[in-house]
């Protein structure tokens, strides 16, 4: 240390958000502390220099005023920051104040703005640039700002410091390095006073606790411990206590600042912050304003490891949180992802974003950076053996104010496929094998590798329970199953894609509702689509809309809202419920039931079914579309089913004809709309030469896309829109002869960006054989409808096809 006399500011790493804490020499003058305050959480008022009075908010959004001779001097506001500290130093007769701050989130960056005090007047004479966790010398007439060189690697104590100093009266004068003076190893038994060295819980016990406490408030686990593997290295305890912990978390700066705790003599992993405490490095102890309360917290986190966790895991919802709460200008403060399914691990890209801060630094688009989210999703490659898409950079707007990160927009979509997380796996699924000469690993010492299995094998999850890596950089799940030939053991989690999701029950209304509760679990939902489940040509045309809203689509009888339908609905608590129909199809009782739970209706309706669908279309398109669907209006055909998935996905109409003769109203919509492309679903029989005749005479371009039946065309539409995707994830199948079952599943198909393809009750078409045996994916298959709907043995067959 300097022997000049001095007061240092320090800041470390820690997840959560920083502290500054002000510490002193022993030799400094106790007057030092009448030119220095220090601001806990909430409001202050305090006295600087006998004459500036200062008040300070602080909290999510904190603000700094201060006043001379009870007039305005100066006032901050620091968004997703705190006030730390306010400093007083003369130099060459003239005087200034330094204000120190910080923003939230784990990765603690501090910055300073220098004032000078001119007759009680205040002036922004310079503001630094923000440092990662930063200590602060007042040297004299300088201020020293020395931080370390981080290494990308978790839980490494820097090995390199650098310095700049800002020398009062002059401005930013030199930056130089310099390599670390304390590189010393140290014994906690060796320490005086020290208490006894506590051992880390092994890395699969970890796992393990990380695992359960995540699925307990389903959060992926993938994004839970890679979160903290790059905080703590998975550690509760050092193995070794750095020097910086061990020489400055002293009891004498703690007892300065109640923000601050001191080395204990323990080997609890304390911040380099002095704030941060173990595995998920929790600080919210310093918002405990009851002394004998906090030390209890603070004991409580040192001491027990799944408490700290589940502390550290509030944390991160509250940063998931941050895709619905709103600046004042109506912009989020984060963006959402995709629709905020909480199963998908894409979906959390902005959450792990949130949890090291708003801190432009963390920009996915700026030069030279290597954010912090996109590091927790290379630890989950890595460790955790799972490719996620990557989100899509290029795609977003941002700027910066101050050094908070703002976005243009409030919703991001990724490319698909999306990836699900592992510990939605169950047992009795059947799952297949996704990488060739996977290990299964026996069943009494997971150790021991019984053999190795091809890609594309079958096996069913057990009941057993899991086993974990006894390893950091093992971030999956051992999940014990069976092979088709009775083969038991574990395999990796990551090396297991689910064969099939059956999505039905007793009746249309509750196959809605179950396909409902599968694809928007846990979500929250603007909007719901309700169509009538009797006649089901306008919840055809309507899914379209449902997938445009990114919503389900319900039905329900045309007279009573049907009971499980009712529940469902109340669970969404939409903020609009889209009724597709005039009264005939949906009651006013109806309407009435939904009113009565405070939710806003839109009928969408016209004078018949043709009509209606482009009153449907209305309700989501502009002014000008560039190409509509056209299929037959007739309420047996399943080939407006067939297209449903991909026209919602893209937001393309669809409308419908009579067999023989192209209805006013598609006309209409045509000119109105300036349609220039118009495609055919569906050989001439349903959709005659004629009409396709008056289609080209109105100048627009006609395709069809058709084949031998209803089968034979639901491949001919997967073969032209989904070909081009490269791989195929997810494969809906739905009854072809009686398409009401599968009318809600076509929302969720444009969802999950996948083809809904045709099949019959009791046997697998040839069109349909033909292309699951050409396909080298092997995709997770969803049945429309209970087993009586799609028969066992077909959805055998089906799967059977996908083992290579």
């Amino acid at each position: 240390m300097n022997k000049k006399k001095k007061k240092s500011i320090i800041s470390y790493l820690v997840s959560g958000i920083i502290v500054l804490f002000i510490t002193f020499n022993l030799t400094a003058p106790a007057s030092a502390l009448e030119n220095s305050l220090i601001f806990p959480e909430g409001e202050t008022i305090s006295k600087l220099n006998h004459a500036f009075e200062v008040k300070v908010d602080n909290g999510i959004n904190s603000t700094i005023s201060i006043y001379f001779d009870d007039q305005s001097s100066y006032e901050k506001t620091i968004d997703f920051g705190r006030v730390e500290a306010l400093y007083s130093t003369e130099n060459n007769k003239k005087h200034y104040f330094t204000l120190v701050s910080r923003l939230e989130g784990s990765g603690t960056l501090v910055n300073f703005t220098v004032l000078e005090v001119n007759e009680g007047k205040l002036n922004e004479i310079y503001t630094s640039p923000f440092y990662e966790r930063a200590s602060y010398d007042m040297v004299e007439n300088s201020l020293e700002v020395t931080y370390p060189v981080l290494n990308d690697e978790p839980g490494i104590d820097p090995q390199e410091t650098k310095t700049d100093q800002y020398i009062y009266g002059k401005g930013m004068e030199q930056t130089i390095s310099k390599e670390r003076s304390d590189h010393s190893t140290f014994s906690i038994d060796s320490a005086p006073g020290a208490s006894l060295s506590m051992a880390n819980p092994s890395p699969s016990e970890i796992n393990r606790i990380l695992t359960e406490e995540a699925v307990k408030r389903n959060m992926p686990p993938e994004i839970v411990k890679a979160i903290a593997y790059q905080e703590s290295n998975f550690q509760q305890h050092w193995t070794t206590v750095p020097a910086s912990i061990r020489q400055g978390c002293t009891p004498e700066k703690a007892e300065i600042n109640p923000n601050y705790l001191a080395w204990d003599g323990s080997n609890v992993k304390l911040g380099y912050d002095c704030i941060g405490i173990g595995i998920m490095q929790v600080s919210d102890w310093r918002f405990i304003s009851d002394k004998e309360k906090r030390e209890q917290y603070v004991d409580r986190l040192k001491n027990d490891i799944r408490f700290n966790i589940q502390e550290g895991l509030d944390i991160l919802e509250s940063k998931w949180k941050y895709a619905n709460t709103m600046h004042t200008d109506g912009k989020t403060l984060v963006p959402a992802v995709n629709d905020m399914d909480r199963r998908f691990i894409d979906n959390w890209y902005f959450a792990a974003f949130a949890y090291n801060g708003m801190l432009s630094r963390n920009d996915p688009t700026a030069n030279g950076t290597r954010p912090y989210q996109e590091r927790i999703y290379e630890h989950i490659s890595k460790m955790g053996l799972i490719d996620v898409t990557p989100f899509p950079a290029s795609q977003l707007k941002t700027n910066v104010i101050g050094s908070l990160l703002r976005f243009e927009k409030n919703q991001y979509d990724t490319a698909r496929p999306l990836t699900m997380s592992k510990s939605q796996l169950k047992p009795g699924d059947k799952v297949f094998i996704n990488e060739e000469n996977a290990r299964i690993r026996s069943l009494v010492n997971v150790d021991s590798t019984l053999t190795t299995l091809p890609k594309g094998t079958r096996v069913t999850v057990l009941s057993n329970q899991p086993a974990y890596p006894n390893t950091v950089y093992g971030q999956y799940v051992f999940v014990p199953v069976i092979t088709d030939s009775g083969l038991e053991g574990y395999v990796a989690s990551s090396y297991l894609t689910p064969a099939s999701y059956s999505l039905g029950g007793a009746s249309r209304y509750e196959t809605g509702v179950s396909i409902s509760t599968f694809g928007w679990e846990n979500q929250r939902v603007d909007a719901v689509v309700l169509g009538r489940g009797d006649l089901p040509i306008d919840s055809l045309t309507g899914s379209v809309l449902a997938a445009n809203k990114r919503s389900p689509l319900l039905l329900t009888t045309p007279k009573t809202m049907h009971g499980a339908v009712m529940t469902e609905l109340q669970r969404l608590n939409p903020k609009t419920v889209y009724v597709l129909g005039g009264e005939g199809a949906i009651s006013p009782e109806v309407v009435e039931e939904i009113l009565a739970l405070n939710i806003e209706v839109i009928r969408v309706t016209g004078v018949n079914r043709y009509e209606t669908a482009v009153s449907i279309a209305n309700a989501y398109t502009g002014s000008a579309v560039n190409e509509i669907f056209l299929a037959t209006g007739n309420e047996e055909s399943p080939d407006a089913l067939s297209i449903a998935a991909y026209a919602g996905s893209t937001s393309t109409p669809i409308l419908l004809t009579s067999s023989h003769t192209l209805r006013d109203e598609v006309k209409r919509f045509i000119s109105t709309k300036n349609v220039k492309k118009v495609t055919i679903i569906g050989g001439t029989y349903p959709v005659s030469k004629q009409v396709e005749n008056q289609l080209q005479a109105l100048g627009v371009t006609v395709e069809r896309v058709s084949g031998k039946d209803r089968y034979d065309t639901s491949i001919a539409i997967a073969n032209k829109y989904y070909s081009q995707q490269g791989s195929l994830n997810n494969v809906f199948f739905a009854r072809g002869d009686i398409i009401v079952d599968a009318l809600s599943g076509s929302a969720l198909a444009a969802k999950y960006g996948a083809p809904l393809i045709l099949t019959k009750n009791s046997s697998v078409p040839a069109p349909v054989s033909n292309w699951m045996n050409t396909m080298k994916d092997t995709p997770t298959l969803y049945y429309m409808g209970s087993d009586k709907v799609i028969i066992p043995s077909v959805r055998e067959s089906l799967e059977q096809m996908m083992v290579k």
